[in-house]
């Protein structure tokens, strides 16, 4: 997660399946579309500073500060029904290998608020690779 303020952290896991239709053309381009039904779990964890140096500088000998890490540390997550519907484009490398060039989707989620702030709903770009497993 981005611009969070000091000492915390987050991240967000969608996890989803779905339907995924390409168009493969007599050129290299592929354009393609999906509609995916899941979950999305999204955590918060707050390091309190004072607390952390007490904890670690009480440390037994041989002793790992993770060991401690639940005395300044607190978590905090909600988890719930995501969908999202999106499309992109694949540029062929080889007929098992693509680059997926761009993917644009929508994702909505059914959450709770976390910490105030909602993580229901959003867009999402991104790029990668794409390996074909099966008949090519």
């Amino acid at each position: 997660m981005l611009n969070m303020p000091r000492n915390w952290s987050g991240d967000s896991l969608i996890f989803t399946t779905g339907p995924q239709w390409i168009v493969h053309t007599a050129g290299r381009w592929n354009p393609h579309a999906h509609l995916r039904l899941g979950g999305q779990k999204v955590t918060q964890e707050y390091l309190d500073p004072e607390h952390k140096e007490a904890a670690v500088s009480n440390l037994p000998p041989g002793k790992k500060p993770n060991s401690v890490h639940d005395q300044y540390a607190r978590d905090f997550e909600t988890t719930g029904f995501s969908m999202s519907a999106g499309g992109g484009l694949d540029l062929a490398v080889h007929p098992a290998l693509a680059v997926r060039v761009a993917n644009l989707e929508y994702v909505r989620s059914w959450l709770g608020q976390l910490n105030g702030a909602n993580f229901d709903r959003g867009f999402r770009f991104s790029t990668g690779i794409v390996l074909r497993i099966g008949t090519w």
